[in-house]
């Protein structure tokens, strides 16, 4: 049975989430959207199930409140009992993020989507908890290949084409048309930012009346200064009461007024106003952009802020015929439908998942990691009870990351019929099973011997020499093959290296998760628990890494930055020796902080990981 679907759309002013809705549920039959009351737009495909409010224009009245936080209950409490994989097409408040790292924690599988990954409009970096989703998410959607830069620090991006404006077209067809005028118009509509092109619309009303074209600007929530701007221009005509929204009936009588639609915007990626004009036939003049330049003609496009050629491309465009323009959008639409099976397939199976929960299921191979709950006392309960929040310590996450990525060479393997389960990343020997798979993991020097409880394993590699003596002890056939996976790292995250050749900071001090309360106050120290991306940029983005992380070390290690280990006052000195053994070099340690920064990085790797990527267990994963 396929895994359901849910598309989180609490957007009130696009209808973006209805058409991936409908993308998806071309293939897909268990597809559910929540979104606001009253919006209007449906399709046959689309099962719909109004939780917010209706659009409101920025009301702030308790009762519209009290129905928000109604709905944004119902919807937590619906995705933490059926546990889908939850589509987050917009998070528009602190509030909708919160929540939607809240289901992550809790384990629940999200794909977001990312509208704009481009230096000048996307604020994940002023937004730790945004950075924290994308890391968490089991996958990031964009709707462009060329896009992937922009999100190529995070695993699992997909891609899939920007869908056409279908259902909102089909529900708005009825709308009461606007008198054309004799003379052509042209339609701005967008927002009144300077990335959609707000401050040059007097400039370019001045060309477009050279050529006796008027410009049309469809605007929702202006500020009294905006609206001035606009309208002390003699070629502007201003459509919008400034302070409404503009409904979906509103810009579809909008767009059947004009003859062409005028997208002066920077750094355009995948525009659903222009997709929406299309749809219906309107033809469309814009700047230029790697992403326009697969829907639109070069004669629609004008370099970026040179508004006369823009009005140029306007007068070209509006010959153009709206049936075929029409057409293009719905042949658009078929690439995002193709795609969308594609998604669909993909969200419907385990293995679409980069980030699995602890013991999830890859291809049925359980890949086992150390992330327990933190442990939470309850009055009353005489022992601490483990049902907080996962620790996520960065090292102890790599695992499902590495295994995941180098399953994905497996497809022409053939797989043992057997159900399995793989040990990798970290010092979780202990945690193995008689008949479990081992391919890097190392023994923890602090585990009694008494409590490894397995009499076989299958072992292809181990994290260094100690781990393997300690196997073949025990009667275990034990090959010499080194290294810890989270070596690999480069070759799973390329766009880490980058990073390396331009630091942004000199020490960044990574403490064992057990060593952190003794280090807070420590300079420019970094927590572990924090989210994976945030702590391999952050290592990846320094001169010199020191403390008493081994995986820190390992990351650092593997991307080249120089690295000093400090012993750790929790963990015993087993694991970092055979680590370093694995690698070729003798443990070398500084006592303090600032001795490890003064000695500077240790010698670096003495080892070669084609013996680690050749052990791989593809059998497991093949097909």
């Amino acid at each position: 049975m396929s895994r359901q679907i849910v598309v989180w759309d609490p957007n009130p002013f696009n209808p973006y989430g209805v058409e991936v809705t409908r993308v998806i549920a071309d293939t897909h039959e268990s597809v559910l959207r929540f979104g606001r009351r009253g919006q209007g737009i449906t399709h046959d495909l689309v099962r719909s199930v109004g939780l917010l409010p209706p659009p409101a224009a920025g009301s702030r009245s308790i009762w519209v409140l009290a129905q928000y936080l109604a709905g944004l209950a119902a919807f937590v409490v619906y995705a933490t009992v059926r546990r889908p994989l939850v589509v987050v097409c917009w998070m528009n408040s602190e509030l909708e993020r919160r929540i939607i790292r809240g289901l992550q924690l809790s384990g629940c599988r999200t794909l977001v989507v990312v509208h704009n990954p481009v230096k000048s409009r996307d604020d994940a970096d002023d937004h730790p908890i945004i950075r924290s989703i994308r890391s968490g998410a089991s996958g990031l959607l964009v709707h462009d290949a060329s896009l992937r830069s922009g999100v190529g620090a995070y695993a699992n991006v997909l891609v899939a084409a920007h869908p056409a404006y279908l259902a909102w077209s089909e529900s708005t067809e009825g709308a009461m048309r606007l008198p054309r005028d004799s003379s052509s118009a042209a339609l701005y509509l967008g927002s009144a930012r300077a990335d959609k092109g707000f401050d040059v619309l007097p400039t370019l009303a001045e060309d477009l009346a050279r050529l006796n074209i008027r410009l049309q600007c469809a605007i929702g929530r202006l500020t009294s200064g905006e609206n001035d701007l606009l309208r002390r221009s003699e070629n502007i005509d201003v459509l919008a009461e400034p302070a409404t929204h503009m409904s979906d009936v509103d810009v579809r009588r909008y767009m059947e007024s004009s003859s062409v639609l005028v997208a002066p915007y920077r750094d355009v990626t995948a525009s659903g106003t222009i997709l929406m004009a299309l749809t219906v036939g309107l033809p469309v003049a814009a700047f230029t952009s790697d992403v326009l330049l697969e829907t639109l003609s070069t004669d629609s496009l004008a370099d970026t802020g040179d508004t006369k050629m823009l009005a140029d491309c306007a007068v070209r465009a509006s010959e153009a015929d709206r049936a075929a323009v029409a057409e293009s959008a719905r042949s658009h639409d078929i690439r995002a439908t193709r795609s969308g099976r594609l998604l669909s397939a993909r969200c419907s199976t385990r293995r679409f998942l980069m980030f699995p929960r602890p013991g999830a299921r890859m291809s049925e191979v359980e890949v086992v990691n150390w992330n327990p709950r933190n442990q939470v006392v309850i009055p009353g309960i005489s022992r601490k009870l483990r049902i907080g929040r996962r620790i996520n310590n960065f090292g102890d996450l790599l695992g499902p990351v590495v295994v995941a990525w180098m399953s994905k060479q497996s497809a022409r393997r053939v797989r043992s019929k057997r159900d399995r389960r793989l040990l990798s990343v970290g010092s979780i020997m202990h945690m193995a099973r008689t008949g479990d798979c081992i391919w890097g993991t190392g023994v923890n020097g602090k585990i009694t011997p008494d409590e490894y409880r397995f009499d076989a394993l299958d072992v292809r590699a181990v994290r260094g020499p100690l781990s393997r003596e300690f196997l073949e002890k025990r009667g275990i056939h034990t090959p010499p093959t080194y290294g810890d996976p989270g070596l690999l790292i480069p070759s799973v995250f390329p766009e880490l290296v980058e990073l390396t050749k331009n630091p942004s900071r000199d020490v960044v001090v990574v403490p064992n998760l057990n060593d952190l309360p003794r280090w807070f106050d420590t300079p420019s120290v970094l927590d572990p628990t924090e989210d994976l991306q945030t702590c391999l940029r952050t290592i990846a983005s320094s001169r010199l890494v020191v403390g008493s992380s081994l995986h820190a070390v390992i990351v650092a290690d593997a991307l080249g930055v120089p690295a000093r280990l400090i012993p750790s006052g929790s963990e015993a000195e087993f694991k970092y020796a055979d680590y370093y053994l694995g690698t070729g070099r003798e443990l070398s340690t500084a006592p303090t902080v600032k001795a490890a920064i003064s000695r500077g990085g240790a010698p670096g790797l003495g080892w070669n990981d084609g013996p680690l990527r050749e052990a791989f267990p593809h059998d497991l994963f093949g097909k």
